[in-house]
């Protein structure tokens, strides 16, 4: 629908569509500033009319724009593809990545930074480190590292994704053609004592390069866990996974001592925590047309190094498969699971040098 055929004289530029520039939203074929009246669906005994809600008087307004409707402003920090649907019922594909306004720009223009800059900031700036993981036995675990900035441009805390486990020097955990790539492989069957030495083997050279300060604490680095995996019954069928790393085994080795995880508050499925308006969606709010300022940036941002996390966020679309009638997680649900888990809570920036109280499953 031609802009200026409902506003008599020409564009009002009091109306402002969240995340769309008119001049240059626009569906292929039709001229700049226009979209479609009709489209004509899958059934091509039904037909797709569009009609404008804008100047309907009597929805509530949007709080931003008072020429826009109330649902404007659930699209806001969402990405063009959602205010397009939203707004004009315009979409391209009726499938793709749940995720949608995650960018893999680099920044200032997108979510993504490249690692040695990022580097560079860590190492002038007071952070934690924390981990967050998504355990299993028949394959690698999916782990991720947060570091958690001691201020940010508001109240809420500035937080990046640092490193991924398995990275893609590891091995890619989906194969360009979506199956399981090498990385689900590497570290599976990993036992509890594999992995309190590799992640903490990890976490060492990890602090060392972004000159993060752990603190004297037994277990400096925070982590949490998806609940389900760690309550799971593992050895004897009757000792729970999360109380194997509980025991302390320093005399062994001195990095087998009690590991700590909290469980990650987080809902049933993967779906149900990220889809439309979940913390994820939430963290990556950004409207990229505007200045970056107080009310007006994302509060994730994401290394180049975690290209196994990327791609599973630009490809997880929340659907499953059926293999011989069981149901199968997409291969990238994986990577959007470990970063439900590892953004699952916004623990501000805490002294390392003091030990937190670890009370009711939460610290």
């Amino acid at each position: 629908m031609n802009v200026d055929d409902y506003i008599q004289g020409g564009v009002n530029p009091e109306i402002q569509f969240p995340e769309i520039d008119l001049a240059k939203s626009h569906a292929p074929g039709c001229p700049p500033g226009e979209m479609p009246f009709i489209m004509q669906p899958l059934d091509f005994k039904k037909v797709i009319v569009f009609t404008a809600s804008h100047w309907n008087p009597f929805p509530p307004r949007a709080r931003f724009n008072q020429f826009l409707p109330k649902i404007a402003d659930d699209c806001v920090g969402r990405g063009p593809r959602v205010a397009l649907c939203r707004l004009f019922g315009y979409t391209e594909k009726l499938q793709g990545a749940l995720i949608q306004n995650f960018k893999p720009d680099y920044w200032p223009k997108g979510h993504v930074m490249h690692h040695a800059e990022l580097v560079e900031i860590l190492r002038h700036t007071p952070h934690n480190l924390r981990c967050g993981a998504d355990p299993a036995t028949a394959r690698s675990w999916f782990v991720g590292w947060k570091a958690v900035l001691a201020e940010g441009l508001d109240e809420r805390p500035m937080q990046y994704l640092v490193a991924e486990s398995p990275d893609a020097n590891e091995g890619a955990w989906v194969t360009p053609d979506a199956q399981k790539g090498d990385g689900q492989r590497v570290f599976a069957g990993g036992d509890v004592d594999f992995y309190k030495r590799y992640l903490r083997e990890r976490e060492a050279r990890l602090a060392a390069e972004c000159g993060t300060k752990l603190g004297a604490m037994p277990d400096p680095i925070l982590r949490a866990g998806d609940a389900k995996g760690f309550a799971a019954n593992m050895g004897d069928g009757s000792t729970k996974f999360l109380e194997l790393f509980l025991r302390d085994d320093q005399a062994k080795d001195p990095l087998l001592g009690p590991m700590y995880w909290r469980p990650a508050k987080v809902r049933a499925t993967v779906f149900d925590d990220v889809h439309d308006a979940g913390k994820l969606v939430d963290l990556f709010a950004c409207n990229w047309e505007k200045p970056m300022d107080a009310t007006n940036h994302p509060h994730l941002l994401i290394s180049d190094a975690c290209q196994n996390t990327i791609n599973c966020l630009l490809n997880w679309d929340g659907k499953k498969a059926t293999l011989e009638g069981r149901p199968v997680n997409s291969p990238y649900a994986d990577g959007v699971d470990m970063l439900r888990v590892l953004f699952d809570l916004e623990i501000p920036f805490q002294d390392t040098t003091s030990t937190p109280t670890y009370e009711g499953g939460a610290w």
